[in-house]
């Protein structure tokens, strides 16, 4: 696929946009539209990072550094309760158990996480186990910024009790959090658990 039917498939969204001349259409095209889905999700995701980590860097500056880690998690518990509804609209029948922590989650990450790889591990009404690897967004814009040091990590952790609220289930949730390599990759093993 190359700039121009990604663009033509984008016509929906971009088709109303409006510019001087045609010349400089093609010029700001070739310039700056995504060359492929891959590149358009991942400068989207980086756009999403980056609000992240600006809004959490401001917070350090302006409320002190012990609050970056209340705002994050207050951030990801709203972000797993919107996506938990929004599940539910789609799909209700599908979040009555501990299924739903594998549900959720890949439901965001297919529209938002382009750096994720999920491994559903175990599922069951039960007991569901979900793995996912990759670049964490969240910790490399943190450490460039000098403010990881300030979060507990996994991020995503107040995501999942958000779901597990949403959903009033009786539910354990546990983790193993692997380290974090110097290009930003890390791997976190989710457990849950019917309590």
């Amino acid at each position: 696929m190359n700039q121009e039917s990604l663009h033509d498939q984008l016509s929906a969204i971009r088709g109303f946009d409006n510019y001087p001349t045609h010349g400089i259409k093609q010029d700001l095209l070739s310039a700056f539209f995504p060359s492929s889905m891959t590149e358009m999700v991942n400068d989207l995701s980086n756009v999403t990072s980056a609000f992240y980590g600006f809004l959490l860097q401001h917070v350090g500056e302006t409320l002190g550094n012990e609050h970056i880690n209340k705002f994050s998690e207050k951030l990801f518990y709203s972000l797993g309760k919107l996506k938990t509804e929004q599940a539910l609209l789609k799909n209700d029948g599908l979040l009555t158990d501990t299924a739903a922590f594998a549900i959720v989650p890949i439901s965001a990450i297919y529209n938002a996480s382009p750096e994720y790889i999920f491994s559903v591990d175990k599922l069951s009404a039960d007991h569901t186990i979900l793995s996912m690897r990759g670049v964490d967004r969240y910790y490399r814009i943190c450490k460039q910024l000098g403010i990881e040091q300030h979060l507990k990590w996994p991020t995503l952790l107040p995501f999942m009790e958000a779901i597990k609220d949403t959903l009033n289930l009786d539910v354990e949730i546990s983790y193993e959090l692997f380290p974090f390599t110097d290009d930003y990759q890390t791997q976190c093993v989710y457990h849950f658990k019917k309590a």
